[in-house]
């Protein structure tokens, strides 16, 4: 396996949860539009994100949903996803994301593997969820549309203390080309780092060229790169390539 070392400096570690990381980017600018849902053309400020967050967060809290429980969510992209995500974070809880096309059988297995005790779903997904539940444990089922207003409670206003480093905040898993899907851990780090900036940096085309260029053969290289600042995603979190198409070619 090859270590790569990045041509950039090193970030700055920063000592904060994904979950307090998100909200001081939302303090920064309360009525901002922080959502916008695709479908609906729904969109939430800031500060209408955090508030559902810490009742959300606080009311899982006085239900014994903390470190050490599994919550799992199935279910496509949607503002109420960040939701229950970020929820479940700050109670120092872990999330395992599952795919909302999954069969029930492919959901059972995830369930079972991550021991997960919670499951939020949508109305629509509840045949497939219910079906999915045969293992051992109850696990409490949620529809996100619709139920979340019964679990606020008063609002969590700091985070759950827990080890940044070690803990699972999320456990996605694999798409299970050579076998069963496996869960992949991911700690309050590891997320961090993928959304703090480096102040002063901006992408180097030419940088990049010449990493290709190092590490592919030539028939492998791209032929131009451009850069975008967002990537066009579906409802459940498809790539719409035809518009970022559109999109390159317009930029």
């Amino acid at each position: 396996m090859a270590s790569q070392t990045s041509p950039l400096p090193p970030l700055a570690r920063r000592d904060q949860s994904i979950t307090e990381r998100v909200f001081e980017g939302l303090d920064a600018g309360p009525d901002r539009a922080a959502l916008i849902d695709g479908p609906s053309g729904t969109s939430l400020t800031a500060a209408a994100l955090k508030t559902p967050i810490q009742h959300l967060a606080g009311g899982l809290a006085a239900m014994g949903v903390g470190p050490g429980r599994v919550l799992a969510i199935f279910a496509p992209n949607m503002p109420d996803y960040a939701v229950v995500f970020h929820a479940a974070a700050y109670t120092g809880a872990t999330l395992t994301t599952v795919n909302p096309t999954y069969t029930a059988h492919e959901l059972a297995h995830q369930l079972t593997d991550s021991g997960a005790s919670w499951l939020f779903t949508l109305t629509a997904l509840m045949p497939v969820a219910h079906e999915a539940i045969t293992g051992p444990g109850p696990i409490k089922v949620v529809a996100i549309d619709g139920g979340l207003e019964d679990l606020m409670g008063a609002p969590l206003t700091a985070q759950v203390p827990v080890d940044l480093d070690r803990h699972v905040v999320v456990l996605p898993y694999s798409s299970g080309t050579t076998g069963l899907p496996k869960g992949v851990r991911l700690s309050h780090r590891n997320l961090v780092a993928f959304i703090v900036p480096q102040a002063g940096v901006e992408p180097d085309l030419a940088v990049i060229q010449g990493i290709l260029a190092e590490r592919l053969a030539k028939f492998k290289r791209p032929r131009e790169i451009r850069l975008v600042q967002t990537i066009p995603k579906s409802a459940s979190g498809k790539i719409l390539r035809r518009v970022l198409k559109a999109q390159v070619l317009a930029g």
